[in-house]
């Protein structure tokens, strides 16, 4: 979900008994943030219709990469390159 996060896409989630559905992740999605799902929840007890149901709550747990391989650092570094110049910021690099 790192790259999905970031650039945007689909991926596959679990539903609670209807299979997995597929999620369109907005780039630019943040760690933690939640999207919701209406109608895809638990079954609400009591409805008059068998079909109505609550909302899926999809909380994103963005994994931050731990083994780049030496072109991912590369792509990285020239980004962090990028950001620099354009917002005129300075982060350190550890190198790794």
């Amino acid at each position: 979900v790192f790259v999905q996060s970031i650039l945007g896409g689909t991926v596959r989630i679990p539903t609670l008994d209807e299979g997995d559905l597929q999620l369109k992740v907005r780039a630019g999605t943040q760690p933690d943030e939640m999207q919701v799902i209406k109608g895809k929840g638990i079954p609400i007890l009591g409805a008059r219709s068998v079909r109505s149901r609550g909302n899926l709550y999809v909380r994103f747990k963005v994994a931050t990469p731990t083994n780049l391989t030496e072109r991912q650092r590369e792509i990285l570094e020239e980004f962090q390159d990028i950001e620099e110049s354009r917002t005129g910021s300075s982060g350190s690099r550890e190198s790794g």
